[in-house]
């Protein structure tokens, strides 16, 4: 009707001969529109022709983070192959819509595309990949190989705590807490761009901590002070600054001081059961909340608190509604009481079905059997496959992986089971509560000593214990009765996903996939990777232990496992890179072999009849030293030296007798090769230079001296031999002279105001000292009267005397010791009291101060300096 509309409109201006154009022109734009508009929807190439294995084996497929690389592995070296880091010559990637980058080398079989930016969220790519510039096909169809991947939508949720107070030093400064989750990998500035919080409509600080799950980060919003009225803070969230197109907001009301009330509550139902209240104050924590804190139908709830969080524990898990109630019973730090009580209704629900591992290891010892652990919860049945490394591939397996990793199986490995089991045949199913279950692998195929087995285990929509609404419980129960599956080879005998890379991303996703959605069981977006298990694991009792040095020499202990006993008469197979013999040996009666290595070495193997060890000794996987109490010099080329003196501090002008040992067990250097002495002083110049032959006993001694003039500080010794050097640090310093030790005792004084003070003096090693002058000085300074002296005020002088004469010198004997006298003598009464201060100083050495008082008929020590 528009199109006629138009026409009519326009027929009276168009000339006769330019209508027919013009007609022409609207109906060929009218059915373009029309064909775009009806256009479909791109759609993922979802299978491919297997005959392309015999050129590829492997390539980037699915749904993929947006900073993926796209990969090719294909099956034979390619000549054109330049270095690996070297971009590619031939244009090779076509991609719709298009990305900007350049393709690599990454080796002989493996070309990489690296996008210039991140690929656009949520965009269906389809591609090609230019075989027949990398090899002569032997059919047309195999110069071009056509693939698609979809980038996952991105989008940002955020789950909030709650109010937390800071630090108990400031209780009055809140931190909104939340867990900050996305769909897709983010830049952290740009993720944090899109949060925006006020607090009382200013600006409130963000904090984005990376948690351990991947793409998830730990909110703080920092600051929030309480004042004497209640605040406000908001938080919106826009995820277009990361190519995302969701969006929301929240608030939080913050109470006023002194107002001890709960500020939030929530229910937690994974791992256990169990509700997070948050007040607005620092609890009591020793408290006992029995009693205080109830939910309904439960007398046994166990508490932990944190700061102004209590978080109450259910004995077991339920499917309920219950309430909690908070009692004004509870108290804060300070013992103030809950303003008033509070509560709250909540829906417990089921925990979220699932499945988890019970350890890290990768050896099954077998004294063990072939028996492997782990967790379920509200499900009925669970997938197992495996997949066997064998024993030849362990080599290569470990080229691209430590000992536990799962990059490029589809290179070494092969399923050999796969199976449906019943959770009833493992044990008893409790609903909502996490049960252990155990796999006699040995019951499932049969392996082989050498050989090092991934496990898989998974689980679907129709394995869950609660089926999804729309679906027949009877046939989702017997949907999952026990049952060998077939298994699926395809994707090891020709190209598929590539999966060098273990994502957590990748989905076995369906039409109702909604990242939304990603924690609804009944939603395809649940069932990620992150929530399955996949293991690596090998039987052996062979526990190996190695150490290289710089030499080369390779110390390798093999013990047994379960008894921790050496193991003898174990061969030891030091291989390199590309899994060619460096060395072999045996170990001793005391599990030990040292080996001599010639190049760099990568795996160790051990065999013990049928059963092997591995272990990766590149540098790259060693144990960091960091993390051990290590100490010691490092061993230069073979060789170990050590510098030392007669003492450590010299002075100016004194002789410096060094010495030097040498130890060289592997009897590398010559006789007579030289050893270079050097010493430098503090500026770095070159005082002495000394040369020396090399000798059998490897001592050697290189007298020196310093000038008196010389200066003072750290001096370097430095001794070369056989291109190894080693330094010592030599201190020439200028002694100070001993210090005394001094002690001046004096008494009460007694009322006929004759006193006795002994000085007594030693050095600080020890030693007596005597015979060293001493110089005594008086001061008086005038003070008020006493309150308590009420008739008649008197003024004291102290004189200094000495057994042998009173004098202003005195000097300490050999003992050494000498008595002082005071001598009190009378004074006009009119006078103000006078407050009489002396001092003893031995020359140059120390000061004592003393002060008399006439009224408490005391003499006290006021300071003391050395």
């Amino acid at each position: 009707m528009i199109f006629k509309l138009t026409c009519s409109i326009q027929m009276e201006k168009i000339k006769p001969r330019s209508f027919v154009k013009y007609l022409l022109l609207i109906t060929l734009s009218a059915l373009v529109i029309g064909q775009t508009a009806c256009k479909k929807k791109k759609e993922i190439i979802a299978e491919v022709d297997p005959s392309f294995g015999e050129y590829i084996t492997a390539y980037t497929s699915g749904l993929i983070p947006a900073n993926s690389y796209i990969t090719f592995k294909l099956a034979q070296p390619v000549a054109s192959f330049t270095a690996a880091g070297n971009e590619v010559k031939e244009d090779l990637f076509n991609f719709s819509p298009s990305i900007d980058g350049k393709a690599y080398w990454v080796d002989t079989q493996t070309v990489e595309f690296r996008p210039e930016k991140p690929m656009k969220s949520s965009e269906i790519y389809t591609s090609s990949f230019a075989l027949g510039k990398l090899f002569e096909v032997r059919e047309s169809r195999f110069k071009k190989f056509d693939f698609s991947f979809r980038i996952i939508p991105q989008s940002i949720s955020i789950e909030f705590e709650g109010l937390y107070v800071e630090s108990t030093e400031n209780p009055n400064i809140y931190s909104l807490e939340g867990l900050v989750q996305t769909a897709d990998a983010a830049d952290i500035d740009n993720l944090k761009k899109c949060i925006e919080a006020n607090y009382n409509n200013k600006s409130a600080e963000i904090v984005l901590d990376p948690a351990e799950a991947a793409n998830t980060y730990r909110l703080h919003i920092k600051g929030i002070e309480r004042t004497r009225n209640k605040g406000l803070v908001e938080v919106k969230w826009d995820a277009s600054e990361i190519d995302g197109n969701s969006k929301g907001e929240d608030s939080f009301d913050v109470p006023e001081l002194g107002s001890f009330v709960v500020i939030s509550s929530k229910v937690t139902q994974s791992p256990q059961q169990s509700v997070l209240i948050v007040f607005s104050d620092l609890l009591n924590s020793n408290q006992d909340f029995a009693g205080l804190v109830e939910i309904d139908g439960f007398s046994d709830l166990k508490f932990e608190v944190k700061k102004n969080m209590l978080r109450v524990y259910l004995p077991e898990a339920i499917q309920d509604i219950r309430t909690l109630k908070v009692n004004r019973g509870v108290q804060n730090a300070i013992g103030d009481k809950l303003k008033e009580e509070y509560s709250q209704t909540f829906a417990f629900e089921d925990v979220k079905p699932g499945i988890r591992s019970l350890g890290r290891g990768t050896i099954l010892p077998t004294t063990q059997g072939l028996v492997y652990p782990f967790e379920a919860v509200n499900l009925k049945a669970v997938t197992v496959e495996i997949i066997k490394i064998y024993e030849n591939n362990v080599p290569y397996y470990l080229q691209v992986n430590t000992l536990g990793g799962t990059y490029e199986l589809k290179r070494v490995g092969y399923p050999v089971f796969k199976k449906v089991i019943n959770l009833n045949q493992l044990g008893v199913i409790t609903p909502n509560k996490w049960t252990r279950y155990t796999l006699d692998l040995s019951q499932l195929f049969n392996a082989d000593p050498g050989a090092i087995y991934q496990i898989s285990i998974n689980f679907n929509k129709k394995q869950l214990l609660k089926p999804c609404g729309g679906e027949d419980a009877d046939n989702n129960t017997s949907s999952t009765m026990e049952f060998e599956e077939k298994i699926n080879t395809t994707d090891f005998e020709g190209p598929g996903y590539y999966s060098d890379y273990d994502y957590d991303y990748y989905y076995d996703y369906d039409d109702d996939y909604n990242w939304r959605e990603r924690d609804n069981p009944c939603n395809s977006a649940y069932y990620s990777q992150s929530r399955m298990i996949k293991q690596i694991v090998i039987s052996s009792d062979l526990g190996v232990i190695a150490k290289l040095g710089n030499n080369g020499g390779m110390v390798v202990a093999v013990s047994d496992l379960p008894t921790a006993k050496a193991k003898s008469g174990v061969n030891v197979r030091v291989s390199d890179y590309q899994n060619q013999t460096i060395v072999e040996g045996t170990t001793n009666g005391d599990g030990l072999v040292e080996l001599k290595t010639t190049r760099a070495p990568f795996l160790v193997t051990v065999t013990d009849g049928k059963m092997k060890g591995y272990l990766r000794v590149d540098n790259g996987t060693s144990n960091s030293l960091s993390n051990f109490d290590v100490g010691g010099s490092e061993v230069q080329r073979g060789l170990k030296g050590m510098i030392y003196g007669e003492r450590g501090v010299w002075r100016p002008g004194d002789s410096l007798h060094i010495a030097f040992i040498l130890e060289d067990k592997g009897k590398t250097l010559p006789m007579n090769h030289p050893i270079i002495f050097e010493l430098r002083d503090p500026k770095g110049l070159l005082v002495k230079k000394a040369v020396q032959s090399n000798n059998e006993v490897g001592i050697f001694y290189f007298p020196t001296a310093t000038d008196a003039q010389a200066p003072t500080g750290p001096w370097k010794a430095t001794v070369k031999v056989g291109g190894a050097v080693f330094n010592k640090t030599l201190k020439v310093e200028t002694i100070k002279p001993n210090r005394l030790k001094i002690n001046f005792d004096l008494d009460k004084i007694p009322s006929s105001g004759n006193i006795s003070a002994s000085l007594n003096s030693k050095w600080l090693h020890g030693a007596t000292a005597g015979n060293l002058k001493a110089i005594y000085e008086v001061t008086t300074s005038k003070t008020k009267p006493h309150s308590q002296i009420t008739q008649t005020t008197r003024s004291t002088i102290l004189e200094l005397s000495s057994p042998n004469k009173p004098a202003r010198f005195g000097k300490v004997n050999s003992m050494p010791m000498e008595t002082l006298r005071f001598m009190e003598q009378s004074a006009n009464p009119k006078k103000p009291l006078q407050q009489s201060m002396w001092c003893s100083r031995v020359e140059f050495l120390s000061k004592v101060v003393i002060s008399v008082s006439t009224y408490s008929q005391k003499l006290s020590i006021l300071s003391t300096k050395m």
